[in-house]
């Protein structure tokens, strides 16, 4: 398929595709049209601690695995490539836990004003949100912390920079307005 991977840093520019195509995910997505996928809940088992579980309910198909190596930005819009973990679950996981990489790696403040004006997350409670990614901040440290897999040789680092740059973010949207 002729197309290239979003630019990092992230601009508004490619993410603007990758959430229409999103938008266009949950609009045939929802209700989950592939059976028998498991849930988001049960994907994240083990992995999430149980206040983020807890929020992750939904019947929408969900990619759960979103960078911006699994995407394509082509002519005719953003494609989802390479879904080994999709499950069933809300509609805004597959934009949130984008997000956490465009935070990470993208213009200032693309990830927060995309967060708050997406039509996928705009209405759902901010503490859901941050609860959430204050869920995938615990899963990478507490993986980065593992023995590094064979074969991998920087996995645990990309999980600790992810979960470190996780924490700044959680930490930024539990901080008091000012």
């Amino acid at each position: 398929m002729p197309g290239h991977q979003p630019g990092l840093p992230w601009r508004a520019g490619d993410l603007g595709p990758v959430v229409a195509a999103l938008d266009r995910l949950v609009a045939v997505g929802t209700p989950c049209p592939v059976p028998d996928l498991p849930t988001a809940r049960e994907a994240l088992a083990g992995e999430l601690p149980e206040p983020a579980l807890d929020l992750l309910d939904g019947d929408s198909l969900v990619h759960l695995d979103l960078r911006a190596d699994n995407l394509l930005l082509t002519p005719a819009g953003a494609v989802l490539v390479d879904w080994p973990h999709a499950c069933r679950g809300p509609a805004w996981l597959d934009l949130l836990t984008l997000l956490a990489e465009v935070d990470r790696l993208g213009e200032e403040g693309l990830a927060e004003r995309v967060l708050t004006t997406s039509a996928l997350t705009r209405d759902v409670e901010a503490d859901v949100l941050t609860t959430v990614l204050d869920g995938f901040r615990a899963f990478f440290l507490h993986r980065a912390a593992q023995p590094v897999p064979p074969g991998l040789p920087t996995l645990r680092e990309f999980q600790r920079v992810q979960g470190e740059a996780l924490a700044r973010w959680v930490a930024r949207r539990r901080a008091p307005a000012r």
